[in-house]
């Protein structure tokens, strides 16, 4: 349970990068006593999420210049192969499916909503999308290794520099991504998803993370 607490409050962005994680404030926020916690500490230290140091307690990791040139380069590699998987094995229904969270998005960028309201939308559509098309790699490893490399992301995200255009670029992605994937174009989706990836880098700052 502390766990899970503490990995939820990580991926929501409670704990920021660098924070300090105080024992007696996780005591009182998961209602466990210390030694659950720490446990707790040590698996999120494990997974690469925080760091325990010797008569400084845990913080929440930080990210270099160097470690988010590594996640984008590790992410476009990864979500390229399994794009490229995706467009020999996908299925009519997933295909389908894909097309459905393309028109949502769709009504969401040309809707009222405010702003913010747009981009949370957009924001639980994309990672809904791609993990559909991680589902359509059939590939059980590499699912579990991009879902661990997203939640890092998320983990460092702090504040997002979108745009409505930001947003319209990054979803022109995701249709020409179902057009290869409908002509099971193994190359062409590689090579869509991975400057889809990489076309995020900009955005992401040593202070922060976007999670597209």
């Amino acid at each position: 349970m502390a766990y899970s607490k503490i990995r939820e409050k990580l991926l929501d962005g409670t704990f920021s990068p660098n924070a300090r994680l105080k024992e007696f404030e996780l005591v009182e926020l998961c209602g466990v006593s210390r030694t659950p916690i720490r446990e707790a500490l040590h698996r999120l230290a494990a997974e690469n999420f925080v760091l325990i140091n010797r008569n400084q307690g845990a913080q929440v990791k930080g990210w270099s210049k160097e470690n988010l040139d590594e996640l984008f380069a590790l992410r476009a590699m990864l979500e390229g192969y399994a794009a490229a998987q995706a467009a020999q094995n996908i299925t009519a229904e997933q295909m389908i499916q894909l097309g459905t969270d393309i028109e949502k998005i769709d009504e969401a960028l040309v809707s009222n909503l405010p702003f913010e309201g747009i981009m949370q939308i957009f924001l639980d559509l994309n990672i809904q999308f791609h993990e559909a098309i991680w589902v359509a790699s059939k590939g059980t490893r590499l699912i579990e290794i991009l879902k661990h490399l997203v939640d890092q992301a998320s983990v460092a995200h702090t504040a997002s520099k979108f745009s409505l255009e930001r947003l319209q670029e990054s979803h022109s992605h995701h249709r020409q991504l179902l057009k290869a994937l409908q002509t099971r174009d193994s190359q062409w989706a590689e090579s869509i998803m991975k400057n889809h990836i990489l076309a995020a880098r900009p955005l992401w700052t040593q202070s922060g993370l976007d999670p597209i």
